[in-house]
This record gives C-alpha cells, structure tokens and sequence, in this order.
C-alpha cells in the first residue's frame, strides 16, 4: 500500500505556493508521492481563461522534474468533459485499489468542500489535507474542519506551513503588464512562459 498525496488544480500557470504545499505534505505526511492533477473543464470557472492543457501539462513536468517523488497526472483533462472530485477520486480507487490517498487542499476550499458534488464520497475516498490560508481565521479554519468531522466522519489533516500568498492569477497580471515574475514559479516555467509567448 502506498500514501499518495493528490494537488488538483487548473495550475494555469503552477506557482511556489503549488509545490511548497506538495512539499510540506509529502514531508509531514510521509507520503510515498504526490500526484499533481490538472483539471480538464472546470465547472465553476471561466473556461476561456484558462490555457491549453499541452501548456499546463509542460510546465508541470518542467516544474517536479528535479523531483522523483512529485508525479503528473492528466486523468481529468483525458476526461475531456466536466468532471468532479469524487469521480476522480473513484477512477484512482479503481486504478490503485491497495493505495491509501491524501486530497491536499486550501482552507478557502475546505471553507466550502460540503458544496461540491457528492461531499460524502469524497471524504470516503481520501484522507484531506487542509492547509491553513490567508482569508480564513484559524478560528473559522477549525470550526469547519469540527463540522464536516461530525456531519460526514471526514478523515481531516490540519497543514500547518508558512503562508506562501502566490496565485495563478497575480503570476499572469504581471506577465501581461510586462513585469518579472522570478521566484513565483519554478525558472523552468518562467523560461518558458517567455519562450511560448504565455499571458501576453
């Protein structure tokens, strides 16, 4: 049996903030390796603004290839259709029947993880590794985590990291107004978000 982490994302374009959490989860959780997953469609964002899965994929193997124990997952784009975390989470379950997954996830996501679709499978399924966020008091943060413990028996690990207030979206700004973005993503994907012409 292995423990493997799961970090969901449009990763458009993956940042610091992306692998710290990978890394602190991989290390405190002593997971045999973490599996970052590229959503296809996604159901609640603007789809247009979100690039080709060819770039996203790039970059993320660019990004862990010093890593042997970060992986790239592209089961959600091959969907090729809105997907779900609890179906995802059920094709893993299938493929990997023996293994033990760990969901890592944001505060701001846990804050409202009892509205996504089929909340009780997904907590079935995999352990949730929450990881405290700017925007959500540790207050609220452990509340939450009491509430869904009680209504669903969620299997929740509380992430405790320093706060790494990166986002895809703040990356992408800058590339369009022109301005660097070293140190917010691997040089590997600064090189080649410049090489490809991205966000301009």
């Amino acid at each position: 049996m292995k423990k493997i982490g799961i970090l969901g994302g449009t990763f458009n374009p993956p940042h610091t903030g992306h692998f710290m959490m990978a890394l602190y989860a991989y290390s405190e959780l002593k997971l045999d390796e973490v599996l970052f997953l590229p959503t296809g469609t996604v159901p609640h964002k603007d789809n247009s603004m979100i690039l080709s899965s060819v770039y996203r994929l790039d970059m993320l193997e660019l990004a862990i290839s010093r890593f042997p124990f970060f992986k790239v997952s592209s089961l959600e784009i091959q969907r090729g259709r809105t997907g779900y975390t609890y179906e995802t989470l059920g094709e893993l379950k299938e493929l990997f029947p023996e293994d033990l997954f760990y969901f890592i996830v944001g505060a701001d996501s846990l804050d409202y993880m009892d509205k996504w679709r089929e909340p009780q499978l997904i907590f079935e399924r995999a352990v949730i590794v929450a990881v405290q966020r700017a925007g959500v008091t540790s207050t609220r943060f452990q509340r939450k985590i009491e509430e869904l413990n009680e209504k669903y028996h969620a299997r929740i690990f509380s992430l405790s990291m320093p706060m790494i207030e990166i986002s895809s979206t703040e990356i992408r700004n800058r590339v369009y107004q022109g301005k660097p973005i070293d140190f917010m993503t691997d040089p590997a994907v600064v090189d080649y978000i410049k090489k490809n012409g991205l966000y301009r």
